[in-house]
């Protein structure tokens, strides 16, 4: 019996499990279509997409947990199977053990293991992501929005990819720290092997006036038929490493010894009379991330609960849409505690106490769901 359920728990879990991430790798689309333009081949975006899922199984392994009980035992409740197994003398409760030894066991390996496989998915993301702008440097000029962020503007016809011609290249870039405005103007521009090529290249540079309090200033033209420059020098500019690592991003052993640093840092501000509300603000998120991974983990279990308990229909005359509103209602409270607790976690206590409400409630339901189906009630 242990096997059978098991077994057929585990089915439903991975069916769901494929489904839920293949729903929620179209919310990624734009990203991996980024990726995709900025030059990289097949195998890489391959592996980009592939990424993205351990981050992904944190939220879809508890819902997965849910909809699985419910799936299995709403269809051996239908089929009759419960009511023979209950005839053999097996209660409610020692129907669900195996099943609770088995998620409790999910949990556990969610905490410990894919969490950090998790964090280095991330960290390895990034990494991809410079990686195939260091193969290709010169494909952030094809991205608007980057121009955007820096202040500059820039028009391109043609593609700037190894091998290939751009007709046209126009780029306006602002120096606000020598308070300048260049104009580049290229014709026939291209990468090639480790250089950038140009024909016909202008340079227009706009100089502050001298002394100060003169209305105009001055303009700089540059002219040149043949211009390489070496692609190492827009390597800078092109893997400008803006993404800020937080909390989710680190393995559990890294964010205790990170959390010790931050009360090291936080002491010696003090000491020094600095202010510490930006350390402060770090360490409550450092502080609530190890609760949001247990609550996640031990969503599996207690979801599951909720998804069996829930799934028994002792009733024939049950109303189908009561029968299938309660699981819904109870995810809906887990994932609203979670949701509040994370956009909070800089209130650790507050975050904290909301990630430990919902269990102790899901489980107090699930129980007297369960005395309710032992006594015959719907």
């Amino acid at each position: 019996m242990w096997r059978y359920f098991i077994v057929e728990y585990t089915k439903t879990l991975l069916i769901c499990t494929f489904g839920i991430i293949a729903l929620l790798l179209t919310t990624k689309l734009e990203n991996i279509a980024h990726f995709i333009a900025l030059g990289a081949p097949l195998d890489k975006t391959f592996t980009f997409v592939l990424y993205q899922i351990p981050y992904m199984l944190q939220i879809t392994l508890p819902l997965s947990s849910l909809v699985s009980a419910f799936s299995l035992f709403a269809r051996m409740s239908t089929s009759g199977e419960l009511i023979a197994l209950r005839a053999a003398g097996q209660s409610i409760r020692s129907l669900l053990i195996p099943l609770i030894m088995f998620t409790l066991f999910l949990g556990i390996c969610m905490m410990w293991g894919l969490f950090d496989i998790s964090a280095k998915s991330r960290l390895a993301t990034k990494q991809l992501e410079f990686d195939v702008r260091h193969d290709e440097p010169l494909t952030f000029v094809q991205n608007s929005r980057y121009f955007f962020k820096h202040g500059a503007a820039m028009e391109l016809a043609g593609s700037l990819r190894t091998g290939e011609t751009a007709q046209d290249l126009l780029l306006c870039l602002p120096s606000h720290k020598n308070n300048r405005l260049s104009l580049m103007i290229i014709k026939q521009a291209r990468t090639k092997h480790n250089s950038l090529h140009g024909n016909f290249m202008t340079v227009i540079t706009s100089n502050p006036p001298e002394p100060a309090d003169r209305p105009f200033g001055t303009l700089l033209l540059e002219n040149a038929d043949k211009k390489k420059t070496p692609i190492e020098t827009v390597h800078e500019l092109t893997q400008n490493k803006t993404w800020k690592v937080s909390p989710e991003h680190i393995a559990l052993n890294v964010l205790r010894a990170k959390k010790e640093v931050i009360k090291q840092e936080i002491n010696t501000r003090l000491y020094k009379g600095r202010s510490i509300k930006k350390q402060s603000t770090l360490l409550a998120r450092f502080t609530s991330e190890p609760f949001r991974r247990l609550y996640l983990s031990f969503g599996i279990f207690t979801l599951f609960l909720v998804g069996a308990v829930t799934g028994i229909r002792t009733n024939r005359n049950t109303s189908r849409i009561l029968h299938t509103l309660r699981p819904i209602v109870c995810f809906g409270l887990f994932i609203g505690l979670y949701l509040a607790g994370k956009n909070i976690d800089e209130r650790a206590y507050v975050a904290i106490a909301l990630y430990l409400l919902s269990h102790p409630i899901l489980i107090t339901y699930a129980y007297r769901r369960a005395a309710q189906i032992e006594l015959g009630k719907g």
